[in-house]
């Protein structure tokens, strides 16, 4: 409530003439001066406020709540990167009988069917990029081609020589049947290719037949056109269809194979020890 003029001039007077009457004592008594200066503030105070009840009341009668830096982050609690299980409905192929050495386009049309897009291993393996250096052996020394260009030796003939092929051309492959969608996820962390898997969709790898990291005999170098290459005979390519805290699941075309449960650790190892090489096709 506002209080009317008149009582206000009356207030001040009577504050004016308590001050006058103060300040001639004040000189005798230190407690007498602190009574001045409290009796003024109170005075002047009590004029402020009533002149200023509305906008008082308006402060400490909100009925809104009051908004703290901690509610800002009241539910911003970190999310994990993906979840501890998944297992997902990836479609089985075999590379057998028509593609001996075909496991890595044979996986690769695992991925893309289960992305909706309608193409099979012949088809790949028809389109794939090849390398067509013949093998050949030269002063003791083996030459042959390069799985980075394209696809080594024969792919259906297991008289003839052959190899394999890649993820350069094989995720040059995958762009042509989903431009712009396909993820080149070589040199990545083992972990970054699960968040893809934990977000539902599967990943195409190459590993070795073992599944596990393979000891220093087990690879050889022969000379390519750009200069020497070292690998394993042993080499393969699987999809990653799920995983859990301890293990991994893939389909394997060689046996045919669906969620092929595999231990993660020397998975992963085998993995590594092959590049680090994967692909997939989040569309």
């Amino acid at each position: 409530m506002i209080l009317p003029q008149w009582l206000l001039l009356i207030s001040a007077v009577l504050t004016a003439f308590l001050a006058i009457m103060l300040i001639v004592f004040a000189r005798k008594s230190l407690k007498s001066f602190t009574v001045l200066v409290v009796v003024i503030a109170a005075g002047a105070g009590t004029a402020y406020l009533s002149q200023n009840e509305p906008w008082i009341t308006k402060i400490f009668a909100s009925d809104k709540p009051v908004s703290t830096p901690l509610s800002k982050y009241a539910h911003s609690t970190k999310q994990p990167p993906h979840p501890t299980e998944v297992l997902l409905d990836v479609p089985i192929i075999r590379q057998y009988p028509e593609l001996p050495r075909g496991c890595e386009v044979t996986s690769l049309a695992m991925l893309l069917q289960y992305e909706s897009i309608n193409v099979d291993k012949l088809e790949l393996a028809q389109a794939v990029a090849k390398d067509t250096t013949p093998y050949k052996k030269i002063n003791g020394q083996t030459h042959f081609g390069n799985p980075h260009v394209g696809f080594v030796g024969s792919m259906t003939d297991l008289s003839q020589p052959g190899f394999g092929v890649y993820q350069g051309p094989i995720h040059d492959l995958a762009e042509v049947y989903a431009p712009g969608k396909t993820v080149n996820l070589t040199g990545s962390t083992f972990s970054n290719l699960l968040a893809y898997v934990g977000k539902g969709h599967p990943v195409w790898v190459i590993t070795n037949v073992t599944f596990d990291e393979l000891p220093a005999s087990e690879f050889t170098t022969w000379q390519t056109a750009s200069g020497p290459f070292t690998t394993t005979y042993r080499e393969h390519s699987v999809v990653i269809t799920g995983y859990s805290s301890h293990y991994v699941y893939v389909n394997d075309p060689i046996d045919g194979q669906k969620n092929k449960k595999l231990p993660l650790e020397p998975f992963r190892n085998a993995w590594q020890q092959m590049g680090s090489q994967a692909i997939a096709v989040p569309n």
